[in-house]
């Protein structure tokens, strides 16, 4: 597995260069309107489709590593804090523009479009997997120790986690998919943030 050298750059067990992980990076890359490349999908890695598809198995196998790509920063971010034990309420604060930023930003359009454009729902599938099955679980941990500490009440932790999800995000991710908002910046997603937390604490209050 690739992991980030001291420059920021992907780099595999060897120390050189995780070919893979570029190439996902950059058929993920999109144009500035906000679709991925038509004309050379796999960008400057110079990988071609049937590359990619050979490394992963299918399509479904290659859009399961492009959603997991996409999500790994929010995972990483909650990982984290589960093994530092930092603060609950402040770790929301932090990972809530990471995970505005995962779910509203043009990759996840493009691959949101592509599911929705998927007949079969094995797209779909993939995208419910990797994205709210997987870091859900990890965020239902932060509100479990934020509970824990005595920040939060509640009874039922999906409930919480649901709270949280519709504070922070709404309806936003399908507003985004169907283009009738940009993209937030970093501030107004900052901002989101803050204000989502604040809610939940004002809602979940003793």
């Amino acid at each position: 597995m690739g992991q980030n050298d001291q420059n920021g750059k992907l780099t595999g067990q060897n120390g050189r260069p995780d070919q893979r992980k570029l190439r996902i990076k950059a058929f993920l890359r999109p144009d500035d309107d906000g679709r991925r490349r038509r004309r050379h999908r796999s960008g400057k890695a110079r990988a071609s489709n049937e590359t990619l598809y050979h490394w992963y198995g299918d399509k479904t196998g290659l859009f399961r590593e492009l959603v997991k790509s996409n999500a790994q920063r929010v995972r990483q971010a909650l990982e984290h804090h589960l093994s530092t034990q930092d603060d609950p309420i402040k770790t929301l604060r932090h990972i809530g523009p990471i995970l505005l930023d995962l779910l509203l930003g043009a990759r996840a359009v493009a691959l949101n479009r592509a599911a929705a454009a998927d007949p079969s729902g094995e797209l779909g599938a993939v995208i419910s997997q990797q994205g709210r099955e997987t870091v859900g679980p990890l965020i239902g941990q932060v509100l479990l120790q934020a509970r824990d500490r005595g920040q939060l009440h509640f009874d039922a932790v999906n409930d919480a986690l649901d709270l949280y999800l519709g504070l922070l995000v709404g309806d936003l991710q399908i507003r985004r998919v169907i283009g009738r908002v940009p993209q937030p910046t970093q501030a107004e997603m900052a901002q989101r943030s803050a204000q989502a937390v604040a809610h939940l604490t004002t809602l979940l209050k003793d």
